[in-house]
């Protein structure tokens, strides 16, 4: 009764794949987590009292709705404590600020959410024009990447696997988050 408007299995536990391909396989075992928590990139494993530590959470579709959501959740995990319990402790913190597209939308010092939530689509057509006909494209891969190809792990990484790839993880979360199919040409 409560699952359907419980915002705690939407976000943490998302359910299994029953849409089948036209071969009757599932295509993925289970709908991607709204969410993606972006590490800091300095690499640095052991913090201090009073070290700051920056990370980025991007929310998909609906989960937008919910950063009210998170915001409590990072702060109430803060007061009960993370990692290694130590006298039966973990290491306690706090929430100082939480930004959205450049601007601060909740601050410790003030406790609570202090503006409208600035929500951006992303879309690359919104960055192209007509004159755009070809454009090159880097991608930089800062964390491990596996992709199976033909039912097979493989070190090379050919660009049509790739964008396969990124197109089904779009659509996933878009079916699954939002309600919608991607706009494919």
């Amino acid at each position: 009764m409560l699952a359907e408007r419980c915002i705690y299995p939407a976000i943490f536990e998302t359910p299994r794949a029953t849409n089948l391909s036209s071969s009757g396989r599932k295509r993925i075992a289970s709908a991607p987590h709204p969410y993606v928590i972006e590490p800091p990139e300095d690499h640095k494993t052991m913090y201090k009292r009073g070290d700051r530590l920056e990370f980025v959470i991007l929310l998909f579709g609906k989960a937008n709705e919910c950063l009210p959501y998170f915001i409590y959740a990072f702060d109430q995990m803060g007061q009960m404590g993370i990692g290694k319990r130590i006298n039966g402790k973990g290491a306690l913190f706090y929430l100082e600020e939480v930004a959205a597209n450049e601007s601060v939308v909740y601050s410790k010092r003030v406790g609570k959410i202090l503006n409208e939530l600035p929500l951006s689509d992303l879309s690359v057509a919104a960055g192209l024009s007509d004159h755009d006909a070809e454009m090159d494209i880097t991608i930089t891969l800062i964390t491990p990447l596996r992709l199976k190809y033909q039912n097979s792990l493989n070190a090379d990484l050919p660009f049509h696997v790739l964008i396969r790839a990124m197109l089904r993880r779009a659509s996933s979360l878009l079916a699954h988050h939002d309600s919608q199919e991607p706009e494919l040409d």
